[in-house]
């Protein structure tokens, strides 16, 4: 898969240093081989392209520090909940609205259901976006975008914060094997890939069912289980 990476800092004064170094860290990666999809953005800039941008304000939601002044991090988390994630109920709205618009399109593009001949593992309903998708809904509704967090505050029951675990474990798992045996990006799970992965997986033919049946026995369970706890849990927050 790709690398997302966005160098931070402070505004004006800082610009130029910031591009110098984020030109060296790019070379480097990129000489590594990865795939880097990347940004040079001061605080304003960021809160400023969150607002007019749903791909980016969600990028922002998942952001992790990897390196850097903590201070800085933490500012801009302040940033986002005082300007973006304020709840007010106008501004909650516009962004639950917007979330539910996107995934509405996602599903109609990959489809709506877990158990396609050939899903793909990111996008289809079931698959590793709709965790995504319940975690930038909750951290609008709730200022909450982990599990753990959801669980601590009693709004999400364990028992369905572990399951959902376990079902995205194991899809981020196929996901994962689907790269290595491509060598490339690659989501689709193509019926070919459903026999590699089954065997890679250590899945073997029955009398009753070939490898690749039994793996997609095992997909399907795991996808409608991460489908039906996440879509509960997002209708929930987005009400």
């Amino acid at each position: 898969s790709d690398i997302d990476v966005m160098f931070l800092h402070q505004g004006r004064k800082e610009a130029s240093a910031a591009a110098a170094l984020s030109e060296k860290m790019l070379y480097l990666l990129w000489d590594m081989g990865f795939s880097v999809g990347h940004s040079n953005r001061s605080l304003s800039e960021c809160l400023a392209q969150a607002k007019e941008d749903t791909i980016t304000r969600n990028s922002l939601i998942d952001a992790r520090l990897l390196w850097g002044s903590e201070t800085l991090f933490e500012h801009l988390a302040e940033r986002l909940d005082d300007e973006i994630f304020n709840h007010q109920a106008r501004q909650q709205q516009a962004v639950l609205g917007e979330i539910m618009a996107d995934r509405t399109a996602r599903y109609e593009k990959f489809g709506n259901v877990a158990c396609l001949q050939e899903p793909n593992v990111k996008e289809t309903a079931g698959g590793l976006r709709d965790l995504h998708t319940l975690l930038w809904t909750t951290r609008a509704a709730y200022g909450k975008a982990n599990l753990s967090d959801l669980v601590t505050e009693g709004i999400v029951p364990e028992r369905d914060a572990k399951a959902i675990t376990a079902a995205y474990d194991f899809l981020l798992r196929v996901r994962n094997e689907m790269h290595f045996t491509t060598a490339r990006r690659t989501d689709a799970l193509t019926l070919d890939l459903q026999k590699q992965v089954a065997q890679n997986f250590g899945y073997t033919d029955s009398t009753e069912l070939q490898a690749s049946e039994s793996f997609m026995r095992d997909y399907y369970l795991q996808a409608r289980r991460l489908h039906r706890l996440c879509e509960a849990h997002l209708q929930r927050a987005a009400s």
